[in-house]
């Protein structure tokens, strides 16, 4: 890309609504790395986001004031910045008029962006196999060489598997599934020790009504996120995304829930060990019984990890092309 001689970059994501730990670990990673290669970084996100960073990489943010819509955002981005390559990883369906502005003193590259306004970026990358894109050459850049692994993830190196059900919904569970599977789970009677695990970011509300249901069950438990203990259960249960392409890293057996009708997870080796559950909305408690209950009896081998190259290098040599 042109502009890597000026050595700018700009991170765009949020964290809320919508927007889950997802695009902030991915971006984070990245932030991280262009850091060290001394690049001039800006962040531009929410407040939500904010309170993840260091204060070090607090003087770095670019903030969105609160309840400015994402297209005035974008403007005043468009009107502060200029030489930068700027990295969107947000779901948004952009206007076409604010992402011409944008490119008229920058240039742009989506991560998993799906909408029609995407096409408008000098590239745009698909760090995932379970979508069909084409692969337009030096445009779209498909595949799990850009897929990004947390350092949490990469430092597991042993996984003791204990006998318990983990749920886990990320770090904020904007559809609230974790409170789904609970009432599933109660009503199928399910009586194996289960572990539902919280995100820093899910509401007060969310905590509170999980805390009052969840402690009047004896073998249901909560506790905050944690990765590595969520990698040492035997079954695990969550939303088909970042998580669930981590889980299928380190090789575990993880029931999937997918957010969007039309995806379809691929049959490769690399998912051999992901069960898909379905749509969120048409998940059934019977089948969710005898989905359970039939994979709780088998053990399984542990098997070696996946040897995993740094992916935020693959990234680098997207902007020097």
């Amino acid at each position: 890309m042109k502009l890597i001689k000026y050595k700018k970059l700009i991170f765009r994501f949020d964290i809320g609504h919508k927007d889950g730990l997802g695009h902030y670990n991915r971006s984070l990673i990245l932030i991280k790395y262009f850091l060290q290669k001394k690049f001039n970084v800006k962040i531009c996100t929410n407040s939500k986001s904010k309170k993840f960073f260091n204060n070090k990489l607090q003087e770095l943010i670019f903030l969105k004031k609160k309840n400015e819509t994402e297209d005035k955002y974008i403007n005043r981005i468009s009107s502060k910045f200029k030489n930068y390559i700027i990295f969107i990883d947000k779901l948004y369906n952009y206007k076409q008029k604010h992402i011409l502005n944008l490119k008229k003193k920058n240039e742009l590259i989506f991560i998993q962006n799906f909408f029609k306004s995407s096409l408008l970026a000098d590239k745009i990358i698909f760090p995932e196999i379970h979508n069909k894109i084409q692969n337009k050459k030096n445009k779209v850049f498909t595949g799990l060489k850009y897929f990004l692994i947390r350092n949490e993830i990469l430092k597991i190196k042993k996984i003791d598997q204990k006998k318990n059900l983990a749920v886990t919904f990320g770090g904020s569970d904007p559809y609230n599934l974790t409170f789904k599977i609970y009432k599933i789970l109660k009503k199928i009677k399910w009586n194996e020790k289960t572990i539902f695990y919280l995100g820093s970011s899910f509401s007060k509300d969310q905590k509170i009504k999980l805390a009052n249901e969840i402690k009047k069950y004896k073998h249901f438990y909560i506790s905050n996120f944690d990765i590595k203990k969520i990698a040492n259960s035997k079954l695990i249960i969550s939303s088909f995304g970042t998580f669930s392409y981590e889980m299928a890293y380190l090789k575990k057996l993880s029931f999937v829930v997918l957010l969007r009708k039309n995806i379809k997870i691929p049959t490769n080796y690399f998912f051999k060990n992901t069960i898909n559950l379905g749509y969120y909305r048409n998940i059934k408690s019977e089948m969710l019984k005898n989905t359970l209950y039939k994979y709780l009896k088998i053990n399984f081998k542990k098997n070696k990890l996946y040897n995993k190259k740094n992916a935020a290098y693959e990234y680098f040599k997207i902007l020097k092309n």
